[in-house]
């Protein structure tokens, strides 16, 4: 399947998002897909960020090399 030309563009490159709840289901997917398309992401939640934040920065790494 061809890669759209839109996510190769990178539309979220040098921008930043804030996503409340991004600790687990969708808030967690958004932010993940954020990532992948170039951008850097503010998560909130009540609990469980730090396992949701090691998780976007494994994206990240990946996502670099």
């Amino acid at each position: 399947m061809a890669i759209p030309n839109w996510i190769r563009q990178q539309p979220f490159a040098g921008k930043s998002v804030m996503i409340t709840g991004g600790s687990q289901g969708m808030g967690l997917a958004v932010a993940r897909d954020v990532v992948r398309l170039g951008g850097s992401v503010c998560l909130m939640a009540i609990d469980e960020l730090e396992d949701a934040q090691r998780y976007i920065e494994l994206l990240r790494i990946h996502e670099d090399q």
